[in-house]
């Protein structure tokens, strides 16, 4: 992805969340520019979890979901634990 500006890599961003080819996107709302950079000083895509607001930053070179995944597996997690507490 080298050479593309910041809005063609939020635009790539996008198509693949739109396509949802890992079920971890269906968790999380459209991705935007992040305010980080990463380690060459470009923005980050930012995932923002639908659950618990939480945006998870992944450099535009990253294009694994592996962090994305990770994230859902942990906030459900915690939203069942919650759950379960309530209960007691």
């Amino acid at each position: 992805s080298q050479g593309l500006t910041d809005a063609q890599e939020l635009k790539k961003a996008l198509r693949v969340y739109q396509n949802q080819q890992s079920d971890c996107y269906a968790s999380f709302d459209p991705p935007e520019l992040s305010v980080q950079l990463d380690k060459n000083k470009r923005h980050k895509i930012a995932y923002p979890c639908k659950f618990c607001g939480t945006k998870i930053h992944r450099p535009t070179y990253d294009t694994s979901p592996t962090n994305l995944s990770k994230h859902v597996a942990n906030c459900l997690k915690k939203r069942q634990d919650a759950k379960d507490t309530q209960k007691l």
